[in-house]
C-alpha cells in the first residue's frame, strides 16, 4: 500500500471523519527542517510494510498548515497518531517516549505497541 502524502484537506476530512470509507490510519506529522523526523522516515517505512495489509499509512509536514493546532493538538514533530476514521473519529496522539532515541526519537517497537493497541481496540 506504502505510505502517501496528505493535503492540508485530506487531513482535516480525515481528523474530521468527513471520509467516503471507514477505515484505520497512522499518521506522522513531520518538518523538514526536524533531524529526527528525517532519521524516523526509514524506521517509519519499515513498520508501513508491517502492518500494510490493515492500515493506510500517511505523512504530513506540520509546516504546511499555519493553524495545526486548531485541528490536532501535537506538541512538536516528529509526532505519530492512529485514527479510527468512522462517523466519530477516534485519535491517538502517541505520548513523547520517556527515553527518547537520539536519531528517530521514538523506538521501533513503541510505534509498533502503539499501533497495535489502537488497532485491537
Amino acid at each position: 500500500m506504502g505510505i502517501t502524502r496528505l493535503s492540508n484537506i485530506a487531513l482535516e476530512n480525515i481528523i474530521l471523519g468527513k471520509t467516503k470509507q471507514n477505515f484505520k490510519c497512522v499518521v506522522k506529522f513531520y518538518s523538514s527542517k526536524c533531524k529526527l523526523c528525517h532519521g524516523l522516515k526509514p524506521l517509519y517505512e519499515n513498520i508501513s510494510e508491517a502492518f500494510e495489509d490493515d492500515l493506510h499509512f500517511f505523512v504530513f509536514n506540520a509546516e504546511q498548515k499555519a493553524n495545526l493546532n486548531t485541528l490536532i493538538d501535537i506538541n512538536g514533530t516528529p509526532t505519530i497518531v492512529f485514527v479510527d476514521v468512522h462517523p466519530s473519529p477516534n485519535v491517538a496522539i502517541m505520548a513523547d517516549p520517556p527515553e527518547p532515541d537520539k536519531e528517530t526519537w521514538y523506538h521501533a517497537m513503541d510505534i509498533m505497541n502503539f499501533i497495535e493497541e489502537n488497532l485491537n481496540d
